[in-house]
Order: structure tokens, then C-alpha cells, then sequence
């Protein structure tokens, strides 16, 4: 239901029909605000209708459904943040990519969507991850459970990657097919990215699938200062560097983003090592 609605929202918005005023790219935000309302409201609607009773009973793990639900929240703020943060991060390089020569603009701006559209294959993995050991902790599963199921999903996100690397590799040799008017330059620019892509692939869903397992044993403030200090302390500031002092081709503007995953290699696998995370339990 929401992804119509924000289609056609944003189509009407952007181009003004029905009398509205035309916003144009600001049509899409709203478009997107509007969809994101939609949902808010039919889930409310359907929570009120079917499950009001349980909002006042007692049993909730705090007493109340209004504590449990603060705690709740207090809980997935670090995660939030994490996103919250990650947004914020890739607008900032997107402007100063901005700075970059118009071919090697072209080809960061045509590889972005790419990029996080593929990725989904893996990160869709890593957290149903992060859902089932929050299950086995829930359900007090033994250490050597957690291992077995754990070193299961770790194979799986192997696997995820190099589907990641494959359509990758499909995309690369299909640039021709997919943009027919590029200029050689960009076209020579994108391809050059493959061995990037290919490689980020493998530490980006191992730091994922120790991501979310941490984030599912409670630790989610050690992962969310994971990826706000990567981002804001190497990410940000090694890609002004990159771009605005030392005016470096967008092959190695674009390896900033591997380097980001190895930068948080050693911190998540260190965490998850320690073996800390397969003794939480849910708290009272």
C-alpha cells in the first residue's frame, strides 16, 4: 500500500497536477512523508481495532504498556542513531563528491543506488541474523547452540556476498546495455570499480553479521560507536581529504568505502570473539 501511495504522491507533487503547486524534487521528499504517514496511521487504526484490550492489561515486562514501550524505545535509540548517522555520512560525501571532475562524478552518482540496492542481498541476511540469536537468547539456548547456529549463518553470509560480487560482476559487464549513452571515460570509470565492490562484499557482511548479533544480545551502544566513529572520524574526513586537497581519481575516492569496513573489521570481530554476547539474557 505505502509504495503507491508514495508514487503517485510524489508524481503529483513534483509536477503539480490536480491543481497543486508543482514542488519538484521537494514533491519526492514529500511524497515519501506522506507514504511514511500513511503507514503510521493504518497500523495504529489496526493496532486500536484488534489489540486495544492488551494496551491496558497487566503483564507488560515493565507493568504498563506505556513504560515497556519507553524502555523500548531507549532500547533501539543507539540503533537509530546508527542509521540516523550512516544518512547524514553519505549526503555529506555525496556534496563533496559534488567537487569531483564531471566524469568521475557520473560514475560515483550512477554506482550509489547500485550499491545500496545490491548490498540489501546481504543485509537482508545479516539481520534475520541478528533476529534468530535474538530467539535462542530469548529462549536461554546453550553456548554451543549459539556456536552451531551462529557458524551456520556465518557460512550463509558468505554466500549472500558472493551473490553480492556476482551481480556485480553482471552489472560491470552490462554498463553498455544498461547506460547506451555514456561517455568512454565514465563507462572506463565505472568498470574500474569492480574490484572494489567485489572485495568490500566479504568484510561488509562479516561486520554485519557481527553487528547485529551484538546488537541482539543488547550491546547496541558498542555498535552504534562502531559506525558513528568510522563514519565521522575516517569516512568523512578521509574522503574531503581525498577529494577537496588531493583531487585523487574516484577509484580511490571510491576504495574509501572498503577502507571503512576493514577500519571496523577488528573492533566487531574482536567484540564478538570475546563471546560476551552468548550470555545475555532479557532483562526484567
Amino acid at each position: 500500500m505505502s509504495v503507491p501511495i508514495n508514487v503517485l504522491s510524489s508524481i503529483v507533487l513534483i509536477h503539480g497536477y490536480w491543481g497543486l503547486p508543482v514542488f519538484g524534487i521537494s514533491g519526492a521528499a514529500m511524497g515519501s512523508a506522506f507514504a511514511a504517514l500513511v503507514q503510521v496511521l493504518y497500523f495504529s487504526v489496526l493496532l486500536q481495532r484488534g489489540y486495544a484490550p492488551l494496551l491496558r492489561v497487566i503483564g507488560w515486562c515493565q507493568g504498563r504498556f506505556s513504560k515497556t514501550l519507553m524502555r523500548h524505545i531507549g532500547f533501539a535509540l543507539p540503533i537509530a542513531a546508527t542509521f540516523v548517522s550512516a544518512t547524514l555520512a553519505a549526503h555529506i560525501c555525496t556534496m563533496i563528491y559534488a567537487n569531483m571532475s564531471l566524469t568521475d562524478f557520473a560514475a560515483m552518482t550512477l554506482i550509489a543506488p547500485w550499491n545500496l540496492m545490491v548490498g540489501q542481498l546481504s543485509m537482508q541476511w545479516t539481520q534475520a541474523t541478528g533476529i534468530w540469536v535474538a530467539q535462542l537468547l530469548g529462549r536461554g539456548a546453550s553456548e554451543g547452540t549459539l556456536d552451531r547456529f551462529l557458524s551456520t549463518a556465518w557460512k550463509g553470509a558468505f554466500a549472500s556476498a558472493g551473490l553480492v560480487s556476482a551481480v556485480f560482476i553482471a552489472l560491470c559487464f552490462s554498463v553498455d546495455a544498461l547506460y547506451g549513452d555514456l561517455t568512454p571515460e565514465t563507462r572506463a570509470t565505472l568498470f574500474s570499480f569492480l574490484p572494489i565492490l567485489v572485495l568490500a562484499s566479504i568484510p561488509r557482511a562479516t561486520n554485519a553479521i557481527c553487528g547485529n548479533t551484538l546488537r541482539a544480545s543488547g550491546d547496541t551502544l558498542y555498535v552504534m560507536h562502531i559506525f558513528v566513529w568510522s563514519q565521522w572520524l575516517f569516512r568523512v574526513p578521509a574522503t574531503a581529504l581525498a577529494v577537496l586537497w588531493f583531487d585523487v581519481p574516484a577509484f580511490w575516492v571510491l576504495s574509501l568505502m572498503l577502507a571503512e569496513e576493514l577500519v571496523k573489521f577488528m573492533p566487531f570481530h574482536r567484540r564478538l570473539w570475546t563471546g560476551q554476547w552468548k550470555h545475555a539474557r532479557p532483562e526484567p
